[in-house]
């Protein structure tokens, strides 16, 4: 997932087979390895665009 706006914190290491180092910088996260800090506007590969309230 791309991480348009909001906060986050990396909690894991992101998996090299999914997500790279270029990925990561540009946004790119695996869910699982973050933990929200505010409200977050996320979007897919295809730029489908999902909002993730913080509850």
């Amino acid at each position: 997932m791309h991480i348009d706006t909001g906060d986050y914190e990396k909690v894991k290491t992101m998996s090299r087979a999914h997500v790279s180092e270029e990925e990561e910088k540009a946004g790119f996260v695996l869910i699982c390895c973050i933990q929200p800090r505010s409200d977050l506007v996320v979007s897919d590969a295809r730029r489908d665009i999902l909002t993730l309230k913080v509850i």
